[in-house]
């Protein structure tokens, strides 16, 4: 089981980011809460994601134990969505997005990475989607060389955007999904009602992907 530690006693107002690792863990609490504030997400009619189901939740309602826990991050925006498992309930504990170069993507992740690491230990997976083409083959081994030491993977993108999203579109149909209130969280939730006519799914493709991975590695626990 994961333990979150006693981490969660600062309170309710507090950010995500402080309450699950501060400094430049999660959410770079000192910086700008969302760096894509003022992009208007409802472009046209969504209706994939049943957003009002969505459990929103104090920070200091969030469990202290976890069965498993993963950050998946997307290339595209440079969003990292760190997302973890108790029973059938899933819950999203940190979104990290900006505005990266391909150096300073690695380095974040990087960063990122160790302080998930001292959170969660060896019981988080990292993945980190990997473009398609040679070149995207090259990229993503040079992030995993970076990151040894931790549990990475890479994973292809092989299906439509609508394919990937479909299993977590189920899952918070279902009610099995919580989110952290945070600064980051209606951008989270405004991005998944507008999806997938939206014109910006950053958010959703990588916590598409990092439910996709919990579902995974539950199945092959079973196995």
């Amino acid at each position: 089981m994961l333990n979150r530690r006693e981490v969660i006693r600062a309170g309710a107002g507090a950010s995500a980011a402080v309450l699950l690792g501060g400094a430049s863990a999660f959410a770079k609490a000192s910086k700008a809460s969302d760096p894509m504030e003022g992009e208007a997400y409802f472009v046209g009619p969504g209706g994939m994601f049943k957003v009002e189901m969505v459990h929103r939740i104090a920070p200091v309602m969030v469990p202290t134990t976890f069965d498993a826990a993963c950050r998946y991050w997307g290339r595209a925006g440079s969003t990292g969505v760190l997302m973890a498992k108790r029973g059938l309930d899933v819950y999203v504990l940190d979104v990290d997005r900006d505005q990266l170069s391909p150096f300073e993507f690695e380095t974040h992740v990087e960063d990122v990475a160790r302080a998930d690491d001292a959170m969660f230990g060896l019981l988080i997976d990292i993945v980190v989607e990997q473009e398609p083409g040679s070149g995207g083959a090259i990229q993503a081994e040079y992030t995993k060389r970076r990151l040894q030491g931790s549990r990475v993977h890479s994973e292809l993108a092989t299906m439509s955007k609508e394919q990937r999203a479909h299993p977590w579109a189920i899952a918070m149909e279902s009610g099995e999904v919580f989110v952290v209130e945070a600064d980051w969280t209606q951008g989270w939730i405004d991005e998944h009602a507008a999806f997938p006519a939206g014109s910006h799914y950053g958010q959703v493709r990588s916590s598409s992907g990092a439910y996709h991975r919990l579902v995974k590695e539950n199945v092959e626990n079973l196995a």
